[in-house]
């Protein structure tokens, strides 16, 4: 029963954390995403 419960907090905070990296990685690659200089 413990061992399930603390399983069951472990993939609702992997699912949080998911939630949270998903769009924070879109931004980050939007941020870093460096043109081409034009030829």
């Amino acid at each position: 029963m413990n061992n399930n419960l603390r399983k069951g907090i472990w993939s609702l905070g992997l699912g949080i954390l998911l939630l949270f990296l998903l769009p924070a990685s879109v931004e980050a690659e939007k941020l870093f995403d460096v043109p081409d200089p034009p030829t």
